[in-house]
């Protein structure tokens, strides 16, 4: 797989989760004052080099280093922190 298309499917990663998390918070209930919120660490990994327990590590790492960022963040290993979108209306 070439660069620009690693770097696509990875943003589309990123894109995804942080949906999830977004949603996440959305769906959460607000009751007493308690609201949920979602980290996570993404990681990518190649079919051949990469071991699972690599990837896994780094995944770990970022999802810490999302929570160190102020929580509901997504983060990934190797490419920048990514904010949370401004919360969602729903009706």
């Amino acid at each position: 797989m070439s660069g620009p298309v690693k770097a696509i499917e990875r943003r589309g990663a990123l894109r995804h989760a942080d949906r999830v998390r977004s949603d996440f918070a959305a769906l959460a209930l607000h009751h007493g004052g308690l609201a949920c919120t979602a980290s996570a660490g993404i990681a990518f990994g190649e079919a051949h080099g990469t071991s699972f327990e690599a990837v896994l590590s780094a995944a770990d790492q970022a999802l810490y280093q999302a929570k160190r960022s102020g929580r509901d963040r997504i983060a990934s290993a190797g490419l920048r922190l990514v904010e949370p979108a401004a919360p969602r209306l729903t009706r």
